[in-house]
């Protein structure tokens, strides 16, 4: 657990209030605390209630993880006897994909019926290149849900047609300019990053399909210099010619694009188990992340796909199935809602569902109960005693 001991410290200037945060971990190795300085300034002098003191600590650290400023739910935290000082206990922030039908506010209030800690959306529709920019009406309705609900983080994921990996053509054009459109799209929503599929390199070979990709985001993020939303590349299954089912892909990318800063990775853990990792044991959940540790940092990971998986290990083929109901299993789950490295991090489902979202309901409650679950071990400590 983590100890948050809040410092208040008024300053009489324009009736505003400066607050520091000093974090201590119990668990780090240094024992040394850190101080987090919060710039906040308020138009009155309204107090600071302790709830909002939660927030504000808590939105620092998820905005770490996340890319943006978030927000974790007060249900996350445990009071002491000090008026100044609570105990909060990061975990991997659960929740799904919700569908944006009849406006993208109604994804939030759908994830607050069911008790998202995060969301995943479509910033338009994903089986069409262009849409149309969303209302200044509707993008207040959005902010205004965005904003009561609390959520830990809500992203977006760009539409199934976009391939950067494809040869030079009218497609490959569309691709790119479709993903400029979303960006602008999801700028104005506030998400901190869009999940895009590396794309498939339809015969010209993996390294051609890579160049390709490296050389269609240079183009986007010069396009969309002004934006800080960033492109969080998802692994795949590695199905027909997709790229990005070896973590090397994904890590050849950043390693090479101008603009890395504007990257992230999103491990989608049906699709690592078809592509070869054996995910079922904490060493092997251990393999890619080590990968992309060495490679480009840790830190790169923004986001989690929880997936079981209706295909076997290796199979190269991408099917979604419910949590504990495919190859993967429910131990498979218990060791990466575990993993203390991830605490804060969100992570969507993307299993099949019905319109009342049962299933979202029940795979939610399957993993929760896998949280923090007596003898439930993080991948770095299994990875200490291998």
């Amino acid at each position: 657990m983590i100890v948050f001991y809040a410092v208040f410290e008024t300053r009489a200037q324009a009736c505003s209030q400066s607050l520091t945060a000093t974090v201590s971990s119990p668990t780090s190795r240094s024992g040394s605390n850190r101080q987090i300085p919060l710039h906040v300034s308020w138009g009155s002098t309204r107090r600071l209630l302790l709830p909002w003191l939660l927030r504000l600590v808590v939105e620092d650290t998820a905005a770490r993880q996340c890319g943006a400023t978030a927000a974790v739910w007060p249900k996350f935290a445990e009071f002491s006897d000090s008026p100044t000082a609570f105990i909060f206990q990061p975990e991997m922030k659960l929740g799904a994909h919700m569908s944006t039908s009849g406006g993208a506010w109604k994804a939030l209030q759908r994830g607050r019926q069911i008790n998202c800690e995060a969301i995943q959306i479509f910033v338009k529709s994903n089986f069409r290149w262009f849409g149309s920019p969303t209302p200044p009406q509707k993008l207040k309705l959005f902010a205004a849900e965005l904003q009561s609900n609390g959520f830990a983080c809500v992203f977006g994921h760009t539409n199934y047609l976009i391939n950067l990996a494809a040869a030079s053509s009218e497609n490959r054009d569309r691709s790119i300019q479709s993903l400029i459109q979303e960006i602008q799209f999801a700028r104005e929503l506030h998400l901190p990053f869009l999940v895009m599929h590396p794309g498939a390199h339809l015969g010209q070979g993996e390294a051609t399909g890579i160049k390709q990709i490296i050389a269609g985001l240079d183009q986007v993020f010069a396009s969309t210099a002004f934006s800080r939303v960033r492109i969080a590349l998802e692994n795949t299954a590695g199905q027909g010619t997709c790229l990005g089912h070896q973590m090397s892909h994904l890590c050849e990318i950043f390693q090479k694009v101008k603009s890395p800063g504007r990257l992230g990775v999103c491990l989608d853990t049906a699709h690592l188990f078809a592509a070869g990792y054996d995910i079922r044991t904490p060493k092997g959940w251990d393999i890619p992340i080590r990968e992309i540790e060495t490679s480009i940092g840790i830190r790169q990971i923004v986001a989690f796909h929880l997936n079981d998986s209706k295909t076997e290990l290796g199979s190269r083929v991408d099917r979604h199935a419910h949590i504990g109901k495919g190859h993967i299993g429910l131990p498979g789950f218990q060791i990466v809602v575990n993993d203390s490295r991830f605490k804060n991090h969100p992570a969507c489902l993307e299993t099949p569902k019905s319109e009342d979202m049962h299933e979202d309901i029940e795979n939610l409650k399957t993993l929760r109960s896998l949280q923090n679950k007596p003898g439930a071990r993080s991948s770095s400590s299994a990875r200490r005693r291998s």
